[in-house]
């Protein structure tokens, strides 16, 4: 169908009947793919092609099939005259440029003796922007990215209305199916990050994306590191904000998230709507409070371990007696009576996140008091250790950011087993090879534990205190 000119360009076929047999061939297996054919009174056949969910069969109807029944009444029919004018259109310049228009939701028309254009008539699948679904917010906007990252782009400016705002345009794999956005405001990144995003962004052309996680992944500086270097947020608010700190926001097609990246330690213990309360105090208290428990949900378990098979004499007296009293018939060490628990309740969190909303919830409370009370009750594991465990869970959902979790669960285990061998001794040095690990970290060319190492003193008062 496709031929060469004598300047060796390609040139479309301009009978009809040869896409009609071509893109039948095609979209033989296809359901949805319709042709239509309208002959004019000139006998001149004029067909449409296009995929049913994807175009907006009302505005097919209104815009071109009133605009073939206006040439009807014409002595000639020229393809760039009233329909085309009606619509936004492109010429495609092979085979290919069909392919891909009909497949993003365009209308092919093709007047038998001319060339075939592709009309815009785009029937928009994704929802309409409404408010998060998995990021509560009790002083933010109820509004949420969506699947179009057009629209996500456009919600984006519509919160942060700056001429800096640059964006970028790329696409993954060999087919180029998956479009990907970047979203930065260029007065506040520094020209090393900048030419690591655009390194990253030259490298999709070769890689097939499918998912949030993995687009995030391909922009990662340390990539076998267990601490986060990016999060992903459904909310206008904190992609304005993470903009406004000089990272880079970054959009997939059919994804309501979008990532954020580079982040450092304190920015995943850190929210939007911290700086929401009247009382500048109160930003200090709650991020303080995460800043504990972080620490307390991550060390706890272990520390319990520690102090209990290896120290008891580091215990005050009479809590020692309750806790002698309390494992007197437990017939498993603390350390796998620790390690039972955690299993327990990552598996009781899991459940209760795959579970439909109404029954997860129910699952999560009944299932963590029935099992808890149970194995007291029982004898499998000590009442203290249920209550380490339960306070460790809730200190740990303390977090905001739900991929930072997940880390602090892993470390839960490294800390217990290493708290078995080799008591406080292990606990300290294991704690003190994490915080080197986070001194090495870098996150782009940024320290990961900024502004604590190296310390700055104006940027960490700025995070844990508001000023007017």
């Amino acid at each position: 169908m496709d031929k060469q000119n004598q300047h060796g360009e390609t040139q479309l076929s301009l009978h009809v009947d040869d896409y009609k047999a071509y893109l039948k061939n095609l979209f033989a297996n296809a359901y949805d793919f319709q042709i239509r054919t309208i002959h004019t009174k000139q006998m001149t056949e004029v067909n449409l092609y296009y995929f049913n969910g994807l175009v907006d069969i009302t505005l097919l109807d209104e815009l071109v099939a009133k605009s073939i029944v206006s040439i009807e009444q014409s002595s000639t029919i020229d393809p760039n005259d009233t329909i085309v004018s009606l619509t936004n259109h492109t010429l495609p310049l092979n085979l290919d440029d069909i392919k891909e228009g009909l497949l993003n939701g365009q209308v092919m028309v093709h007047i038998n003796a001319h060339s075939p254009y592709l009309l815009t008539i785009n029937s928009d699948p994704a929802r309409q922007v409404a408010e998060p679904t998995t990021e509560y917010q009790v002083f933010g906007p109820k509004l949420g990215f969506v699947e179009s990252v057009d629209k996500n782009i456009g919600i984006l400016r519509y919160y942060l209305k700056d001429c800096e705002l640059h964006t970028v345009e790329a696409f993954a794999g060999k087919e180029n199916t998956m479009k990907v956005a970047v979203a930065y405001i260029h007065s506040l990144i520094d020209e090393t990050s900048l030419s690591f995003i655009n390194e990253k962004i030259e490298r999709l052309k070769n890689k097939e994306i499918s998912s949030l996680g993995q687009l995030a992944r391909h922009f990662q500086h340390d990539f076998y590191s267990l601490f986060p270097q990016s999060v992903l947020t459904e909310r206008p608010d904190h992609a304005k904000e993470s903009l406004l700190d000089g990272k880079f926001v970054i959009f997939l097609s059919y994804h309501t998230f979008c990532i954020v990246t580079p982040v450092q330690l304190l920015d995943t213990i850190g929210s939007i709507e911290d700086s929401s309360f009247t009382v500048s105090w109160n930003k200090l208290s709650i991020r303080v409070l995460r800043l504990l428990c972080m620490i307390i949900g991550t060390t706890l378990p272990a520390l319990y371990v520690a102090l209990v098979a290896f120290h008891p004499e580091l215990i005050p007296t009479t809590f020692t007696l309750t806790i002698a009293q309390s494992r007197a018939q437990i017939p498993i060490t603390a350390s796998f009576e620790a390690l039972l628990m955690l299993f327990a309740l990552d598996v009781l969190v899991e459940a209760s996140i795959r579970l439909p909303s109404f029954v997860g919830q129910t699952i999560g409370i009944v299932g963590g008091l029935v099992i808890g009370t149970a194995a007291a009750e029982a004898g499998i594991v000590s009442n203290i250790m249920v209550v380490t465990i339960a306070f460790t869970a809730i200190c740990t959902f303390v977090i905001p950011s739900w991929e930072f979790v997940f880390t602090w669960r892993i470390m839960r285990y490294i800390y217990v087993l290493v708290a078995s061998l080799l008591g406080l001794y292990g606990l300290s040095l294991v704690f003190g090879l994490t915080f080197l690990h986070l001194c090495k970290l870098k996150a782009h060319d940024k320290p990961y534990l900024e502004p604590i190492s190296p310390f700055n003193f104006k940027k960490l008062r700025t995070f844990f205190h508001s000023r007017p």
